[in-house]
């Protein structure tokens, strides 16, 4: 499984979901916005139209419960030479 971020082609983030693959992925964000598929979606009149990103996985970010100011890169790989650097969010 893979991370995918989906934006729209107004910009907007709709989200980050683990799928198969970024069609999976796509599905995934339409049963969240409360349809059966990415396909029922589009036939309810509601086509995507955007990007979906492959999101690297060799980091996973922490971000703190205050509106994403400020985060943590914590490395999974096994190699820790990172873990603990703080980033700043560009929102």
């Amino acid at each position: 499984m893979k991370s995918y971020r989906i934006v729209s082609s107004a910009g907007q983030d709709m989200g980050t979901y683990t799928a198969a693959d970024p069609l999976a992925a796509l599905d995934a964000m339409a049963r969240d916005a409360g349809y059966k598929s990415q396909a029922d979606a589009e036939a309810q009149g509601m086509p995507f139209e955007g990007d979906v990103f492959e999101v690297p996985t060799q980091y996973r970010v922490i971000v703190g419960e205050r509106g994403n100011e400020l985060g943590h890169v914590i490395e999974v790989d096994g190699d820790h030479d990172d873990a603990g650097e703080s980033w700043e969010a560009d929102r």
